[in-house]
């Protein structure tokens, strides 16, 4: 008993001495957007603030500071609990609907959250010049673009407003037909308020990421509104119907053809672009005939990942480089552009006894904003055996471009990062092994693992509770669009893989007859002035019993799927069997 007191002793001493080895870092990790920037006066504009910890008691932030300058409209939570490896990891988000008192760049100060700053945002106000042919007016639609003299497979930023300032009951605003561009993924959907010529207007925004695949003239067609509104006869004090479609201006685009200057092999144009580059988490050592791995990435903005090449190395005598036959391509929608990354593996084998020499990587792009061309660069990497990439960097510094043209250098702290990495994956391993280590000792180790299997799978119960509570309220409160904003964060945890996009998918995944018309009632009340889903109970009670049918096949499924495999389990001991099963 001594012994193994003793032995537990020495475990906590060498595990306490890890975790202080480990430079402290702060929990709370948090963060401030906001969904357009800029806006106009008059306008409200939806500010998110994010905390991400593992504790679900994140304090509410103090929203005082705001109202210097801003007015709040409205303001809801959302949180999101992801459990990996037993850890729980919650997302925590304050939603906040915030207009504008004046014009010119105001700053949204920063804010506290749970003893973390966020940090301000610059939000530039423009005033309005109003348009005679819409002032007034009860429906309306607005286009823009961001260039209207575009590159050829440059991103182009197209953007839909629709402006309603009256209930519709049912409405569909269409999407752009755009046959010589490609259009990247799905439109991001914004709502606020608007307030025109004295008029207010509820207003709904969608924004497109155009990739035009051919240069020339080109009209991009009008957007079309077909809506079903009710309006009430001042006479008979009757309700009447009336279909009624609106249409925008057509837009017209000169697309640019690739510049004759351009010296690069794929053309690229882009608001930025740079170069990464990691040697599996460690500073490598070359030796003659053994690999090492190196990863390099383009980080580009304005491109997709699909347009970004494989890196190309000069012919070298001293290594072989071997690209993988597999890379990692990301393209993720940004704040104003989409973002997108490539990453290939390559192995480099010296051969040479003496030395080793990587050369320069480089990649040409266009800057759309300065319209000039650019290089990117990763430095030449060169020394003896036994000497490290790091220091091989320092002794053999980039020499600036001698064509003028601009060459974007990615800094090596990249290396001591990895470093500092590795050095907290060890601690972290150390951590892992005495607490197996304790476990074992102390005979806990079979009732250790079913507890941290039960806690993952209460957490995992907790999380869908909480969406459901959410459900539950947002339903009984009526809001139209905090109900289905809260429908498809449920979805997403049903669906991990492919979740529905809309609330029609819902509820075609759902398969309940009941629950579709409710769902498409909601759908059109997202149209609505003030956002009001009259039947939000009703919801909650067919939805509730959708789930419960949909509990009980999923359970049925799963004792079918144990049986299978205990049938299989027995084809396997005895295989002269004559029965098969599927």
């Amino acid at each position: 008993m001594k012994s193994l007191e003793s032995r537990l002793g020495i475990s906590f001493a060498v595990l306490i001495g890890l975790l202080h080895s480990i430079p402290a870092a702060n929990a709370v990790e948090v963060s401030a957007s906001v969904d357009r920037n800029p806006i106009f006066l008059d306008e409200s504009v939806t500010l998110v603030l994010t905390a991400e910890d593992e504790s679900t008691n994140i304090p509410t932030p103090d929203l005082e500071p705001l109202r210097t300058d801003f007015e709040i409209l409205s303001q809801s939570t959302q949180t999101n609990i992801n459990i990996v490896n037993s850890v729980p990891n919650v997302i925590q988000s304050w939603v906040i609907e915030i207009q504008p008192k004046r014009l010119g760049v105001i700053e949204i100060p920063a804010l506290m959250i749970a003893g973390a700053q966020t940090q301000p945002i610059q939000l530039e106000v423009q005033k309005y010049v109003s348009n005679v042919a819409t002032e007034g007016a009860e429906i309306f639609l607005e286009v823009d673009v961001t260039s209207d003299s575009p590159y050829v497979q440059s991103q182009l930023n197209f953007t839909t407003r629709l402006y309603y300032s009256i209930p519709i009951v049912n409405g569909k605003l269409s999407d752009p037909q755009i046959p010589f561009a490609t259009v990247e993924g799905s439109a991001q959907e914004s709502r606020y308020n608007s307030r025109r010529a004295g008029v207010d207007y509820r207003v709904i925004e969608r924004q497109y990421a155009i990739f035009p695949e051919q240069s020339g003239s080109f009209t991009i067609a009008p957007i079309e509104f077909a809506c079903l509104i009710e309006r009430i006869d001042p006479v008979t004090n009757l309700r009447n119907y009336h279909r009624e479609r609106y249409s925008s201006n057509p837009v017209q685009l000169e697309v640019k053809p690739i510049p004759r200057s351009y010296s690069g092999s794929t053309w690229l144009p882009a608001q930025d672009l740079q170069l990464a580059d990691s040697w599996n988490g460690r500073v490598p050592d070359f030796a003659v005939g053994r690999p090492e791995s190196r990863a390099i990435s383009i980080n580009a903005l304005g491109l997709r990942a699909i347009q970004l090449p494989l890196v190309e190395f000069e012919e070298n005598s001293t290594a072989r480089i071997y690209a993988g036959s597999q890379s990692d391509q990301k393209t993720s929608p940004g704040a104003d552009w989409l973002v997108s990354r490539r990453t290939d593996e390559f192995a480099i084998v010296p051969k040479s006894d003496l030395n080793v020499e990587v050369p320069k990587v480089e990649v040409v792009w266009w800057d759309v904003n300065e319209d000039r061309e650019k290089v990117a660069v990763l430095p030449a990497i060169s020394g003896s055996m036994g000497q490290s990439v790091s220091q091989s960097i320092e002794e053999n510094p980039v020499v600036a471009n001698p064509d003028g043209i601009e060459t974007l250098q990615i800094s090596e702290a990249i290396v001591r990062q990895d470093q500092h990495w590795k050095l907290i994956s060890l601690a972290l391993l150390g951590i892992w092994l005495l607490t197996l280590l304790m476990w074992l000792l102390s005979g806990k180790y079979q009732r250790g693992q079913r507890k941290v299997v039960e806690s993952s799978q209460v957490q995992i119960v907790e999380s869908e509770r909480q969406i459901l509570r959410r459900i539950k309220q947002e339903c009984e409160n009526g809001d139209a669009a905090n109900i289905s904003k809260v429908l498809l964060l449920w979805a997403e945890t049903c669906w991990t893989d492919r979740p529905p996009k809309n609330l029609i998918e819902l509820g075609r995944r759902l398969q309940s007859e009941e629950l579709m018309p409710l769902l498409e009632d909601l759908d059109r009340a997202l149209y609505s002035a003030d956002d009001v889903f009259v039947h939000g109970l009703k919801l909650w009670k067919v939805l509730t019993k959708s789930l419960r049918v949909r509990t009980r096949q999923v359970k049925q499924k799963k004792r079918f799927s144990r049986f299978w495999k205990r049938a299989r389990n027995l084809e396997e001991l005895w295989p002269d069997q004559s029965s098969t099963y599927p």
